[in-house]
């Protein structure tokens, strides 16, 4: 039996594309996590006294929490530092210090805009302060203040186990996904990075410009010049038995 070539470097076989899943989930698990906060912001109550049970409190602080790292692409230390006078809702705007103690703003899209009115909302009826200097999120142990760093990972990996996906994804993947989001949409390094707030696009470039796999497959699949050809009497001959398959099935 004929022995596979092997690669000329020393170094153990590495999965690229599951080292770079770890850092971004797809676009598709990615819209399954946006869904399930979403319904679970949409099914919020407003009923003051149920606000101030801490269990029904936390589930509804977790999903707007997570929805607003997904619109955001805040980074960990910046979110669990955001207070309310952070935020600009005229202007939307998100004031934030990031690294080298740079302050600067988040665009608010009008999504998030919308999610943060509906927040304060909350907030209000709960009993929490809205002042300036008050955390955006606030902890729930007796001590209150900020919510720590080991806390939002922990609702975190609460979160990923109740939808049945895998707990590598650490909270740095919302930044990641976000990031992923808007290039794809945008097709722009400039634009990206100035949503993520990088002062080099080359860090943009190098580390939040993932590709979602079956986006890419669909859109090699469509080139014009790979229609004719072998290829596309292939393509032809397996969408006819497909069809036919069909044909059947009905009768």
């Amino acid at each position: 039996m004929a022995k596979r070539p092997r690669s000329q470097s020393k170094h153990e076989l590495r999965d690229l594309s599951a080292i770079e899943e770890r850092r971004c989930p797809r676009k598709d698990t990615v819209a399954r996590i946006y869904r399930d906060l979403q319904q679970k912001v949409a099914n919020a109550t407003s009923d003051a006294a149920m606000l101030r049970e801490d269990r029904i409190w936390i589930e509804i602080r977790d999903a707007i929490a997570f929805l607003f790292l997904l619109l955001t692409a805040l980074r960990r230390f910046e979110f669990c530092g955001t207070t309310c006078g952070d935020v600009d809702l005229l202007n939307a705007k998100l004031w934030t210090t990031g690294k080298g103690n740079i302050r600067n703003y988040v665009p608010l899209l009008d999504q998030a805009v919308a999610l943060l009115r509906r927040w304060f909302e909350l907030k209000k009826a709960r009993g929490e302060s809205l002042g300036a200097d008050a955390p955006l999120f606030c902890a729930t142990g007796p001590q209150g203040g900020f919510l720590s760093f080991s806390a939002l990972r922990l609702r975190w990996k609460k979160l990923l186990r109740e939808l049945g996906l895998p707990e590598h994804y650490g909270i740095h993947s919302t930044r990641h996904a976000a990031g992923m989001i808007v290039f794809a949409q945008t097709g722009s390094i400039e634009k990206t990075a100035r949503f993520l707030r990088h002062r080099d696009t080359a860090t943009t470039a190098r580390h939040y410009l993932h590709v979602d796999p079956d986006d890419l497959r669909e859109e090699l699949s469509s080139i014009a010049l790979w229609g004719g050809g072998v290829a596309g009497e292939v393509t032809n001959g397996l969408q006819m038995a497909e069809n036919v398959a069909k044909q059947k099935d009905r009768t």
